[in-house]
């Protein structure tokens, strides 16, 4: 049985990469040079908000967006079940 892939399937996973990268660059660099010297308003707002658009953008296509959403009560006290 062979397998049938669209270009967009394959580049799903770096889809987002250049959004990422940027949003890191800025963040990490304001970190080291702002962030730990007492500034604490963040330049890079815009990126993050592009990124975690991309994200959403994804999810959404791949119908995966609950997870993005899904309430994950991971400290959930296991004896309540």
């Amino acid at each position: 049985m062979t397998s049938s892939t669209s270009q967009e399937e394959e580049e799903w996973p770096s889809t987002c990469n250049k959004a990422k990268e940027s949003y890191e660059e800025c963040f990490f660099l304001w970190y080291r040079e702002s962030f730990l010297k007492g500034v604490t308003e963040n330049p890079c707002e815009e990126l993050w908000k592009s990124y975690e658009n991309c994200v959403k953008r994804l999810a959404s296509s791949r119908n995966l967006k609950q997870l993005l959403t899904a309430d994950w009560n991971l400290d959930q006290d296991k004896s309540e079940s």
